[in-house]
């Protein structure tokens, strides 16, 4: 398996549980791996996989981040969880 790498960060500003989605690097066609997690990665935190358009609109996830906006405690989560 190939080392995962962050494409995108997206945040729907707490609409649902699963507030950040972050995009990675593995796809299967146009499905992308992805990482749906609560604030703080401790409330809700799980892989799926999802549309995700590398040149285009994905308002469908929310509006992007970037990694430096996230707190810590989230960055650590996520490195944890793609480690």
């Amino acid at each position: 398996m190939a080392t995962l790498r962050i494409l995108g960060v997206f945040d729907n500003g707490g609409a649902t549980l699963d507030r950040y989605t972050f995009v990675f690097n593995e796809r299967d066609g146009d499905n992308y791996q992805m990482l749906g997690t609560s604030e703080t990665g401790e409330g809700f935190s799980q892989f799926c996989s999802g549309h995700f358009n590398y040149h285009g609109d994905n308002s469908h996830l929310g509006k992007p981040v970037q990694w430096h906006q996230l707190s810590d405690q989230l960055k650590q989560h996520v490195e944890g969880r793609i480690a």
